[in-house]
């Protein structure tokens, strides 16, 4: 259709005198052009992902259980195992080590644990955290110090969800995977002066 298109050009330009060689030339020129553009497009928005930039610490106290999040960007499975024993070995004392981690643009790698926690109170209500703030290749850890009196099902998720969204007031995150922007999760964290990175580079 667009060969048929420039001989008509073609035609017109001989006939009519209504366009010149310059403009066909132009014309021919955009046309081969936008098709790459737009493939170019399409694929620099595939590549594009919501992710941590910076991981971050953050802690809460329930009940007089503490419990300490921790999140670090992670580009696979083995890193994402590598981080959580490390803050096992860290926090060895600690009750529990739950954690939740998403790999890959769609998400493709998904786990989480409850870490002798009930069922379904700890490692998937963090792991519900990361998947609706939208964020991919990141892992984080709650570590729970128990303080002596049992929270129940319903108030499990909520501590360990409120640590995760803690944790994330003190990371700096990226709205996309190439280029990283002044932008975090919660805005309300934006001017945390805990966020290293942001700070030096005057963010905050």
């Amino acid at each position: 259709m667009g060969t048929c298109f420039i001989q008509l050009l073609g035609y017109l330009a001989i006939y009519k005198g209504g366009f010149t060689c310059l403009s066909l030339r132009i014309y021919i020129r955009i046309k081969l052009m936008t098709p790459k553009f737009k493939l170019k497009k399409e694929k620099l928005m595939l590549e594009s992902f919501k992710t941590v930039y910076e991981g971050g610490i953050g802690e809460i106290s329930e009940k007089k259980s503490r419990f300490i999040a921790t999140l670090i960007p992670v580009e696979s499975e083995v890193t994402a195992i590598e981080f959580i024993e490390q803050i096992k070995k860290k926090y060895k004392d600690a009750t529990h080590n739950c954690y939740a981690y998403v790999i890959g643009q769609q998400d493709e790698i998904q786990r989480c644990s409850d870490d002798g926690e009930p069922a379904k109170t700890a490692g998937w209500p963090m792991l519900d955290v990361l998947l609706k703030e939208g964020l991919h290749n990141t892992a984080v850890v709650v570590t729970r110090y128990f303080g002596g009196t049992l929270l129940g099902t319903g108030g499990l998720v909520h501590a360990y969800q409120a640590a995760v969204k803690e944790g994330l007031k003190n990371c700096f995150c990226s709205p996309d995977g190439i280029n990283y922007s002044r932008y975090q999760v919660h805005r309300s964290g934006f001017n945390n002066p805990s966020c290293s990175f942001a700070k030096s580079r005057g963010m905050c």
